[in-house]
């Protein structure tokens, strides 16, 4: 996780407001960083959660343990900032077992569905783009990129 709170902070400070003339170079470090150091461990950190899953149902073995519950906004997080999360496919399944449980859809059906969309950095031009919003049954709600950083229950619907 701690990989992911980098990520983020690295594809923020260029988006944040400085002087001009300071903008590429904060551009130029901050993909140089994310190329170099935080995306390959970000990656290692995805190879390892998705090998694990490959050869177990849950995280902490056959049954699912409060590790699960601990580990799914971590992976829901990861998912939405990696490309090709297509070929991750045992952590989608994972995150379908989770969302296909019972009290999970208790818990959507009481708070409003929450769709996290991604904040994808097209790295050779340093421009962001997506933003991250929580959408809350017909309400939507924009955050700062920290919303990832804390997992946001709705008990009840928002304005």
């Amino acid at each position: 996780m701690n990989w992911l709170v980098m990520k983020l902070v690295f594809m923020t400070i260029p988006t944040q407001p400085m002087p001009f003339f300071v903008k590429p170079i904060a551009r130029k470090i901050c993909n140089t960083v994310l190329v170099r150091l935080i995306d390959p461990n970000v990656d290692t950190a995805m190879e390892f959660m998705e090998d694990h899953l490959a050869k177990h149902k849950w995280f902490a073995g056959d049954r699912l343990t409060l590790a699960d519950f601990q580990m799914s906004f971590a992976l829901e997080a990861a998912l939405s900032r990696v490309k090709n999360v297509d070929r991750y496919t045992h952590m989608m399944a994972y995150r379908q077992r989770i969302n296909d449980r019972p009290a999970y859809q208790r818990a959507i059906a009481k708070g409003g569905e929450w769709v996290a969309r991604s904040w994808v950095t097209d790295l050779p031009t340093g421009q962001a783009y997506g933003n991250p919003v929580l959408l809350a049954g017909e309400s939507v709600i924009h955050h700062s990129p920290s919303w990832c950083l804390r997992r946001v229950m709705f008990t009840d619907k928002r304005p």
